[in-house]
């Protein structure tokens, strides 16, 4: 399941569920392969029944792993506000998007054990530092307050663009 996905056609280069299935689950050649969770809705109006029918999955369901990526701007997972959320998946609509998306909850991001992190491009350096070391920031950063408070492992995954200047290759941080 995609922790953020836009309401598009699963078919749309714009749909994450479809870009795992393809570029992932379709390249398997084993007989048994991960199961993807298609709940999200394809249409706008689709959209408050499949809010429930996630909320009810996610409620069964308890994720043990979770694949993030990092937005330049410090988002991850579709979250970029720092909103208090009782369900467990919302609707957005950003101005600069020409779709809705839904999304996955920071409460429940916060309680998945295990967070990995990719982030690839030179784009993100900037970002991934600001998330790391700018303890200053009053700028709301979705991803460092998830790693810092989140519940259990995290772990960022970067290429050399987007690893700030001053780490070596295979470094880690223990906590933020």
């Amino acid at each position: 399941m995609a922790s953020d996905e836009r309401v598009v056609s699963i078919n749309s280069n714009d749909s994450n569920t479809g870009m795992i299935q393809r570029e992932l689950l379709d390249k398997i050649i084993e007989k048994v392969k991960p199961k993807l969770i298609k709940l999200y809705p394809i249409k706008k109006n689709k959209i408050n029944k499949r809010l429930k029918l996630l909320d009810e999955y996610i409620s069964n369901n308890k994720p043990e792993i979770a694949f993030l990526g990092i937005g330049k701007d410090g988002h991850t997972a579709g979250i970029f506000k720092e909103k208090e959320m009782t369900n467990h998946f919302y609707s957005i609509k950003n101005r600069m998007d020409p779709y809705y998306r839904i999304t996955i909850s920071m409460k429940v991001l916060m309680n998945i054990p295990n967070l990995i992190f990719f982030v690839l491009g030179s784009e993100k350096k900037e970002s991934l530092k600001n998330i790391l070391f700018n303890n200053k920031s009053e700028k709301f950063l979705p991803a460092r307050f998830l790693l810092k408070n989140g519940f259990g492992k995290k772990i960022i995954l970067c290429d050399k663009k987007a690893a700030p200047s001053d780490f070596d290759i295979g470094e880690s941080i223990i906590s933020l």
